[in-house]
């Protein structure tokens, strides 16, 4: 599906409309265990490749409630989020943890940090819903440190849909995947990814280290990628 918007604030009321119906905590709390077993997967496998220490600075682009960043009790930790609601929930999430320093609602192709700021910049499941991801990309690349790490994790839509297509012919939709729709980009997303649309859009801005398939090689429903920016 492609969509599109005659301004920023028509996407920006789209998307805070699609956070408030889908926040990112929906399917980590998903009453099906198999569908939390893969997000706490992702997760797991986000922060491996984050490697975060003592001491260093990270971002994470697209911070939602911040569920993710409520797991970190390393580093100074900055979220962004386009979401006015998200950040938020964000703040009263994170209030009580000394290690968060800034949360703020700003566009993530956009972001109003300086050149070569981060040690670390992490975006899960972030890239397929914005509407330039070689932007985002690129503005990552802006804000990382050389030599720094950037972590993307992102749906693997093809295997997604052919997946949910499965549970539908068996009836079980309703049970297993309640509250999803049958496919995300007739929603909030507005990209298509697949690893090979993943790696055009990061060519040239960021050297691929790692790719993991979440949650087993066998069955890629989402990929998490760790990243060296090329500068």
């Amino acid at each position: 599906m492609t969509r599109t918007f005659s301004s920023e604030k028509e996407f920006r009321d789209w998307n805070e409309s699609m956070f408030i119906k889908y926040d990112n905590e929906h399917c980590v709390n998903h009453p099906n265990p198999l569908l939390r077993f893969v997000e706490h997967r992702r997760i797991r496998t986000l922060l491996r490749f984050c490697a975060i220490k003592d001491g260093d600075k990270v971002l994470e682009v697209g911070c939602g409630s911040g569920y993710v960043l409520n797991l970190i009790n390393r580093g100074e930790l900055y979220g962004i989020d386009i979401s006015k609601t998200a950040i938020e929930w964000a703040k009263r999430k994170l209030s009580a943890k000394p290690n968060v320093k800034h949360l703020s609602a700003q566009p993530a192709e956009r972001m109003k940090f300086a050149n070569d700021t981060f040690d670390v910049v992490f975006c899960s499941e972030v890239i397929e819903h914005v509407p330039n991801p070689r932007k985002l990309a690129e503005e990552i690349c802006r804000v990382v440190k050389p030599g720094g790490r950037v972590v993307f994790t992102f749906p693997n839509e093809g295997t997604i849909n052919f997946a949910k297509q499965t549970v539908k012919w068996l009836g079980l939709y309703r049970l297993m995947l309640k509250g999803i729709p049958e496919h995300m980009e007739d929603e909030w997303h507005l990209s298509e990814f697949s690893l090979p649309l993943f790696k055009r859009t990061v060519a040239g801005v960021f050297h691929i280290r790692r790719v993991r398939a979440i949650p087993f090689f066998f069955l890629p429903l989402r990929y998490a990628a760790l990243l060296r920016p090329n500068k």
